[in-house]
């Protein structure tokens, strides 16, 4: 699909391919009204290394994006989970690590 030809309303998995330096900042602009939209892209095993890797270019992650994306080191499985992570999915580290930067303690 060309980016000219996409509506707004296009699956957010579209607009996720363009997030490219010459067409990142329309794809980011809809991306970021359509949070919602991209916590289910997380949550779906087949779309979430997509999902993760758009989470790193988001200026604000939603409540519900940021529950996601993070895991708080008390947690029981918080090294093994993340050891995981990094093996399976090479950009949910970049992903995880812009939303720890922007959240409060």
């Amino acid at each position: 699909m060309e980016f000219a030809s996409l509506e707004a309303s296009a699956p957010l998995r579209a607009w996720i391919e363009f997030l490219r330096p010459e067409r990142v900042n329309a794809a980011v602009a809809v991306v970021e009204k359509r949070q919602s939209e991209l916590a289910k892209m997380i949550g779906a095993t087949n779309q979430r290394e997509r999902g993760l890797e758009a989470v790193g270019y988001l200026d604000g992650p939603s409540a519900e994006v940021q529950q996601l994306c993070q895991m708080a080191e008390s947690k029981e499985r918080y090294y093994r989970a993340t050891d995981e992570a990094r093996g399976r999915f090479s950009h949910w580290v970049s992903a995880w690590w812009r939303v720890q930067q922007r959240v409060p303690g």
